[in-house]
């Protein structure tokens, strides 16, 4: 009996016991709409309603703060006045005293978050530095681990903005994405690795894996494409579009390329443009060249103010300067400096020219590229303008058919029909000009459509006229002389006559005498 009296008496203790420490929390606890469950949880709340802590001292300094969740074990701990904070996992929003609309998703997501607002961790040790930097998301372990101050962030992946502490506006996403970023702002890069070591670059944007990879301080650059701008460090304001585009790019600026592998080489070279695969690939130092299509300009290093548009245009240059490359292999083999090529082959180019300061070096050569010192214009066949502003026809007989004698005959009939006039051209007529219209010259001489006429025709019809007139001329005269000839001998037979007579006359007149 005393046995059964004891433990009664025993039972009644306990529960005295448990009604007295639950009239404490009572007591203490005067806010509505609480859920706890575990040791201590909310064990300090007051006036806060509407929280729910699970776990081993969760929302433990909690006093006023209100529509607070958390869940494990010491999940957000020193929250005081927060509230609207969500923390799932041990030690999640840890130090929260006064920060709302957080949500920690991992254990010590949040961890050191203090007064820092609307700022989302999901993963283990996610924005765990970050003390008042609001308007945060990260999505991944450690991703904006360092993050103390910086605000707008947004991080997707391992270790994602990893370094970050104060910079503000930078979104990453993907493994190791901006990862040693510590003060750059307004970055976004998009792919593993991408803009993996940026530290204070600003307004820079990769887009594919290893993209803008070595990117430090560098500004303004956009990458997209594996291993875009991959090795840029310093450089400026270029933009990479395509498979290792800009690949070796360090300190140059104000570069463009589109294209697997363009502007692959370039390292400082800065005002480059190039757009197609393989374009200005091997470029190193050079700067403002434009090249458009695959290849062009490939073998160029340290050549400038290069253009070339055309697959392969220009694609044996290296060190030239100032060319110009127009077409499908337009200038390929050429190295030189100051020159132009419109083509749409490696060998003949329907167009070469020598860009020079002096006026009588400049040259242009139409289908060849033989343009002699003397000769400022050249066409293919031989015909060219000297320097000293005189054209020269070609004339070989190498390049003819059908060789005719024209006769004196016809070029005397288009002789005839030919009809000077003087005129003005429609276009220009402030200066008169004297010539022949097309449409009005005989056959001889016209073009097939009568639209126009060479100068060279009227010459070989002049030229045809003038001997048949000297040669006319040279006859009568032949025969003038040989009737002079004539007249000279008729007359020195009759002064020997005369001599003759007048001789016999004298005889006869001595015979007289001595008679």
């Amino acid at each position: 009996m005393n046995m059964i009296n004891s433990k009664r008496t025993a039972i009644s203790l306990t529960l005295a016991s448990i009604l007295a420490v639950v009239a404490t929390q009572a007591l203490a606890q005067t806010g509505t709409g609480l859920t706890q469950y575990g040791t201590d949880a909310l064990i300090n709340n007051t006036f806060g309603d509407d929280n729910s802590a699970f776990g081993y001292n969760a929302l433990f300094s909690n006093t006023t703060g209100s529509s607070n969740t958390a869940n494990g074990a010491e999940s957000l701990y020193s929250n005081t006045t927060g509230f609207r904070n969500t923390a799932n996992g041990a030690e999640s929003l840890y130090s929260n005293t006064t920060g709302d609309y957080n949500t920690a998703n991992g254990h010590r997501s949040l961890f050191s978050n203090t007064t820092g607002n609307s700022n989302t961790a999901s993963g283990g040790s996610a924005l765990y530095s970050n003390t008042t930097g609001g308007a945060n998301t990260a999505s991944g372990y450690r991703s904006l681990y360092a993050n103390t101050t910086g605000l707008y962030n947004t991080a997707t992946g391992y270790r994602s903005l990893q370094n970050n502490t104060t910079g503000d506006y930078n979104t990453a996403s993907g493994y190791y994405a901006l990862s040693y970023n510590s003060e750059g702002n307004n970055n976004s890069a998009l792919g593993n690795r991408a803009l993996q070591n940026n530290t204070t670059g600003s307004y820079n944007a990769a887009m594919g894996t290893s993209s803008l990879y070595s990117n430090t301080t560098g500004d303004y650059n956009t990458a997209s494409g594996y291993n875009a701008l991959h090795l840029n460090s310093e450089g400026n304001d270029n933009a990479a579009f395509g498979n290792s585009a800009l690949y070796s790019n360090t300190t140059g600026t104000y570069n463009t390329a589109m294209g697997t592998s363009s502007l692959y080489s370039n390292i400082t070279g800065g005002g480059n443009t190039a757009f197609g695969g393989g374009a200005l690939y091997s470029n190193t130092t050079g700067t403002n060249n434009g090249a458009q299509g695959s290849f062009a300009l490939y073998r160029n290093t340290t050549g400038s103010n290069n253009l070339a548009m055309g697959p392969a245009s220009g694609f044996s240059n290296s060190t030239g300067n100032n060319n110009v490359f127009l077409g499908y292999n337009a200038g390929a083999f050429a190295t030189g400096s100051n020159q132009l090529y419109i083509s749409s082959n490696a060998v003949t180019p329907l167009l070469y020219g020598v860009f020079s300061r002096t006026p009588s070096a400049n040259k242009l050569g139409i289908g060849t590229q033989s343009v002699s010192a003397a000769q400022a214009i050249k066409v293919w066949n031989g015909a060219h303008l000297t320097t000293g502003g005189v054209w020269t026809n070609a004339s070989s007989r190498e390049l003819k058919d059908n060789i005719q004698t024209l006769s004196a005959e016809d070029a005397n009939a288009a002789l005839a029909a030919l009809s000077p006039v003087r005129y003005v051209y429609k276009n220009s007529r402030d200066e008169e000009y004297v010539g022949f219209i097309a449409e009005d010259v005989p056959e001889l001489v016209a073009t097939n459509d009568h639209k126009s006429l060479s100068p060279m025709d009227i010459v070989a019809v002049l030229t045809t006229v003038t001997k048949d007139q000297i040669l006319r001329k040279d006859a009568e005269i032949a025969a003038l002389r040989d009737a002079l000839a004539k007249q000279d001998e008729r007359m020195l037979q009759m002064e020997m006559a005369l001599a003759e007579l007048l001789r016999q006359q004298a005889d006869e007149a001595q015979v007289s005498l001595a008679n």
